[in-house]
């Protein structure tokens, strides 16, 4: 669709990691399907027990 491969799903990472911060929060944890993994390991999150984690 129009929306892939043009940066909104990285600039939505970019102000979740923000808000999150912001408000303390020093973890992101996302559910991820098997297709998208690779796409949030190279963006820093690292295969958590049940979720894809990344430390802010």
């Amino acid at each position: 669709g129009a929306a892939q491969h043009v940066g909104l799903g990285t600039r939505l990472l970019e102000e979740a990691e923000k808000l999150a911060s912001a408000n303390g929060f020093r973890k992101l944890a996302v559910i991820s399907a098997v297709g998208t993994r690779k796409y949030y390991l190279d963006r820093g999150f690292e295969r958590g027990e049940n979720y894809l984690v990344k430390n802010i």
